[in-house]
């Protein structure tokens, strides 16, 4: 029973589950976009191998630690949308590289070389890049069309680094109540992404 849950413990409405899976199915079909949920709405790997048989792309999560977790359980293609910088997870990273389809965003020409040579020590391999591109978060990213150009080209440059496009996350606006706010900041966002 409910009573009895040993806590924290996530607990599904399966229907509910399935009606939501459903609903974003309907409304990726006939596009061309592909589905990377993120692992932090349930951080279940029964639920992201769910998620993947019924079509998703792969999963996107926020820390390597998680990206371990996914892989572990199978997932075959994972997105950690988060710099990882600090040295003694870089071999770690690369390691994982190996082992699957792994990405993982930058924002500073260091973090492109240490990654780079990461991947050199453990082997031959490929670990996808997304450059990160602050579209008013505030938080991490290059804020200029320049500092990305030099980012995609140093990516670009690496033997071991795919570049793979960009990550232009617009989460301050989830919490925008002002609809008409929300269409114009969203407009202006992709224009400024599209041009570059």
């Amino acid at each position: 029973s409910m009573n009895t849950l040993l806590t924290p413990a996530l607990v599904i409405d399966r229907a509910a589950m399935e009606r939501n899976m459903a609903r974003m199915d309907g409304l990726l079909e006939g596009t061309s976009m592909n589905l990377y949920p993120h692992y932090k709405s349930h951080k279940c790997p029964a639920i992201a191998r769910l998620q993947m048989a019924r079509g998703a792309k792969g999963i996107t999560c926020a820390k390597l630690g998680e990206a371990l977790d996914l892989a572990e359980a199978g997932i075959n293609n994972i997105v950690i949308a988060n710099q990882i910088i600090q040295r003694e997870k870089l071999p770690v990273l690369a390691r994982l590289a190996h082992k699957c389809r792994l990405t993982v965003c930058v924002d500073n020409e260091q973090n492109v070389l240490d990654l780079q040579a990461a991947m050199a020590d453990v082997g031959d391999g490929l670990l996808h890049i997304l450059v990160e591109y602050d579209v008013g978060m505030n938080r991490c990213g290059v804020s200029t069309h320049e500092e990305f150009l030099a980012l995609a080209k140093l990516i670009q440059g690496q033997s071991q680094l795919v570049f793979e496009g960009i990550q232009a996350y617009a989460g301050q606006l989830s919490h925008e109540e002002n609809a008409e706010k929300r269409v114009a900041d969203v407009q202006r966002i992709e224009a400024d992404v599209a041009a570059l």
